[in-house]
């Protein structure tokens, strides 16, 4: 369960499962649906999932009728608001970034008017991307090289991000609310039974929430400059370019389920 959505464990809980039951059920209605709605001309003549099977998120490549393809996700797990604003800041960030080394690193998210379209219906909701080009993956087991080339990566990603951080709006939520939320639940008498864990795996996730909220306000976390882009770096969900025999560069991202 994700926690900062505003909404109560129990309800959460039950919405989330009666909605994730409908996009098992739906999902390709939703992906047919949701480009209708979006109304581009071509028409969709096939649609293949293509999910990592690791969330309740269904993720789809739509073949078009001119060859082209989209990808689209479809989800109902947490907050939609929560979705189409880590939508709109991804956009934005993609257009802050067009004349950066990492113009082309983000999946391109598809808009309409201007702003990032979305598929809403109340309790599913529908995102299209345009495919990426993917190149060469990580492997499972990386050399201690490649977790170094990682890093500075990663980090020259973060930096460009840090330089167009003040354009960005600021998010409703952030990692200490998060957590001040998720420890309010822990607070609670029936959380054992909300979260089913034992009374001592709860004591244990309520001391190390605990701790996190107090080892943030040791390091003065709300005076640090804050970057309103998060991305998980999974090996599944991004890849590089080989540019010399022991050295790589990011290449492209996709697979956007995390953001903040």
């Amino acid at each position: 369960m994700k926690p900062g959505t505003g909404s109560s464990p129990q309800s959460e809980f039950a919405t989330s499962t009666a909605n994730s039951n409908r996009v098992a059920n739906d999902a390709q209605y939703i992906v047919r649906a949701a480009w209708l709605d979006y109304g581009d001309v071509r028409q969709i003549i096939a649609v293949d999932e293509v999910s990592a099977h690791v969330s309740t998120n269904r993720v789809f490549r739509a073949t078009l009728d001119d060859g082209s393809q989209v990808v689209c996700k479809v989800s109902s797990y947490g907050s939609y608001f929560l979705f189409v604003e880590d939508h709109d800041r991804l956009f934005k960030c993609q257009q802050l970034l067009a004349n950066t080394r990492w113009s082309n690193f983000l999946a391109t998210i598809l808009s309409k008017e201007g702003r990032v379209y979305t598929w809403y219906d109340e309790t599913c909701w529908a995102v299209f991307y345009v495919d990426v080009e993917r190149g060469e993956q990580l492997p499972k087991i990386v050399t201690d090289g490649d977790v170094q080339n990682l890093a500075r990566e990663i980090a020259e990603f973060h930096n460009a991000c840090n330089s167009i951080a003040p354009k960005l709006a600021a998010t409703s939520n952030s990692i200490k609310g998060d957590a001040i939320h998720f420890l309010d639940q822990l607070m609670q008498p029936n959380s054992g039974e909300v979260f089913g864990l034992s009374q001592t795996d709860i004591s244990a996730v309520r001391r190390s929430t605990h701790q996190f909220l107090v080892e943030l306000e040791d390091i003065t976390f709300d005076d640090w400059p804050k970057i309103p882009i998060l991305l998980d770096w999974n090996l599944g969900n991004f890849s590089v370019k080989r540019i010399e025999q022991n050295g790589f560069e990011l290449m492209s991202r996709w697979d956007y389920d995390w953001f903040r």
